[in-house]
């Protein structure tokens, strides 16, 4: 994970495209399929990422240390969550997906956003002046051959961040564009 103040930069890009996101998605099949690729503590707000695939589509998706918030394991009030599956690029707010929270309850003050991207994007730009490294999803666990992004931090992005990317923008070594793929 990349921790950094400028995080609430997405924050924004993604709230335009947040109304066509599910804010939960299935059960994962079976107990053991989600794999938790990712944690953090931001603002003394705890997250956790997790990745299952259903139905042939990746889902990634905050939960707790037992699991993603699903119809099997119940979010308490104030926690990180949200979850999607089908990411794509063909179907706008589809590539990336924004939960946030303020450890209680009330307007959220912490921002993460997360989505996959092909394996040959070893970074992605989500501001004209903020690039963060992508990491690979765990291999042998029923995911597909990909890497993911995640960014966490405040909720309101400050000026000093950059424009903010209509989409983000995932990158090879060489800082070319890759396009997305349908995960």
């Amino acid at each position: 994970m990349i921790k950094t103040a400028a995080v609430s930069a997405a924050v924004l890009l993604a709230a335009a495209a947040l109304a066509g996101c599910s804010s939960t998605a299935p059960a994962p099949d079976g107990e053991n399929s989600a794999v938790l690729v990712d944690s953090g503590t931001t603002d003394n707000v705890d997250w956790n990422l997790w990745a299952w695939e259903d139905s042939g589509q990746l889902c990634m998706g905050m939960g707790n240390r037992s699991g993603p918030y699903t119809a099997r394991n119940d979010i308490a009030a104030g926690e990180m969550s949200g979850s999607q599956c089908g990411f794509n690029a063909k179907t706008q707010g589809k590539t990336y997906y924004l939960s946030a929270s303020n450890g209680t309850n009330g307007p959220p003050t912490v921002a993460v956003l997360f989505g996959p991207v092909p394996s040959a994007a070893v970074s992605v730009q989500v501001t004209s002046k903020i690039t963060l490294k992508t990491q690979a999803l765990p291999s042998g666990a029923g995911l597909p051959a990909a890497s993911y992004w995640v960014w966490a931090g405040p909720y309101q992005l400050p000026a000093s961040d950059g424009t903010l990317l209509a989409v983000p923008k995932p990158l090879d070594a060489h800082g070319k564009a890759v396009a997305f793929e349908s995960y």
